[in-house]
């Protein structure tokens, strides 16, 4: 069967363990257009072959690393640019870490800039290239 994002919400709506009001901010209504929009994102590839030759052509250019996020983030409802990271990251992409609120949070320490997610992966971008010339997200086992 196929579903769009409202015939998924109401399939989970009529299952009365989930017990829910059906509102326009529902979590589970936000769950299902991740769904949808996240399963309608990963069909324009044609195997996973495809997706990560995509991923590896845009991680692999300095300048346009952090535009892989964005445009995930774009693409799939419910999730932002620090979700996007993990969800490569989760994938194997290690150049890109999660810029979680912790790691946010220590760098914030440094200087108020780094509370942006897009700030903060630039920075870790170039702690990697410059001090550890290892995987991104293990820069954060550096940190004490």
């Amino acid at each position: 069967k196929k579903y769009t994002k409202e015939s998924l919400f109401e399939a989970l709506a009529e299952d009365p363990i989930f017990q829910m009001h059906k509102t326009k901010n529902e979590l589970w209504r936000v769950f299902a257009n991740g769904v949808i929009s996240g399963s309608e994102f990963m069909s324009e590839f044609k195997s996973r072959d495809d997706f990560f030759e995509f991923v590896d052509q845009l991680a692999s250019k300095q300048g346009l690393r952090l535009a892989l996020p964005l445009y995930v983030a774009s693409e799939v409802d419910g999730i932002g640019f620090t979700l996007a990271c993990d969800f490569l990251k989760e994938l194997g992409f290690v150049q890109y870490p999660k810029p979680d609120v912790h790691i946010r949070d220590y760098f914030a320490a440094i200087g108020p800039r780094y509370k942006k997610s897009f700030e903060l992966c630039k920075t870790l971008y170039n702690l990697r290239e410059r001090v550890f010339r290892e995987a991104l997200f293990d820069v954060s086992a550096h940190i004490p």
